[in-house]
């Protein structure tokens, strides 16, 4: 929680601002990490490694602010509030063959990945906006939301050939 008063020197006036906000959150996250190496042969090896996780995150701020003349008379205020949440979803996984021949320094691997992540999100604004002038209010009241769903998925692949091209 903050709360912090300005002064503002002006050519004509003086203007304070009075502000206050506080801002709460949480995050949780799950993470599962494997790998498994298997030598299929003298000449052969395999290693699998996989990572999944899992998370969610919550966030709200809220904002207050008040503006007065150097008279004390108000000239506007805003309350605000700003939550978001989002749900994600991750998978990564590799795959890596190794041989190596009779040949010395003669050599071939396949390599191949794959990258999955959903992120779900949503943001709400919510806000009311008041200015007084001359005896007039006038108030402006915002009410905003922001869906995002973003699903990503990448896959590639690597084949590596060696050959020695001379005898050392």
């Amino acid at each position: 929680r903050g709360i912090t008063q300005s002064q503002y020197l002006l050519p004509d006036t003086i203007l304070y601002v009075n502000e206050e906000g506080n801002n709460k959150s949480s995050k949780d996250r799950h993470k599962l990490n494997v790998v498994y190496e298997f030598q299929i042969d003298s000449l052969a090896s395999v290693k699998v490694t996989a990572e999944g996780s899992k998370g969610t995150s919550y966030n709200t701020d809220n904002f207050n602010s008040e503006s007065l003349n150097n008279f004390g008379d108000r000239l506007s205020t805003v309350d605000r509030k700003i939550t978001s949440s989002a749900n994600s979803d991750k998978f990564n996984a590799t795959l890596l063959w190794k041989q190596k021949f009779k040949k010395q320094g003669r050599t071939i691997s396949l390599s191949a990945r794959q990258q999955y992540s959903n992120i779900e999100s949503t943001g709400i604004l919510e806000s009311d906006n008041t200015f007084f002038s001359n005896g007039d209010t006038t108030l402006t009241h915002i009410d905003q939301q922001k869906l995002r769903d973003n699903i990503t998925n990448a896959i590639n692949a690597r084949v590596v050939y060696t050959e020695p091209l001379s005898k050392r």
